[in-house]
């Protein structure tokens, strides 16, 4: 089982900058205006599709946006977001014919 946790804010502020390799709560807007300005030969509407197909497919976009309203909702509340990866577990939602 893998276990994987983090300390730093899930937002920036004027004493945490953002960085590569953590994960940031950001409005889809202010988000793809980030990812342009850090890849400037980038088409933006490409950066708009893929924040859209994240946010609609991906379970850990999705988990982000729940503790994000969960801190919208709390703001004095300590939230911690906690994954776990059991070999054991088939997460697939189909599985082929074996």
């Amino acid at each position: 089982m893998v276990k994987c946790t983090t300390e730093f804010p899930p937002y920036t502020s004027d004493q945490h900058k953002e960085s590569y390799g953590l994960l940031y709560i950001f409005d889809s807007s202010e988000a793809t205006e980030k990812r342009l300005s850090n890849n400037q030969n980038c088409l933006q509407h490409v950066f708009e599709k893929l924040e859209f197909m994240l946010r609609e497919i991906n379970p850990f976009a999705q988990s982000h946006l729940q503790m994000h309203r969960l801190v919208q909702e709390h703001p004095t509340t300590s939230v911690k977001m906690v994954f776990l990866e059991d070999k054991n577990l088939d997460m697939r939602r189909y599985n082929a014919p074996t």
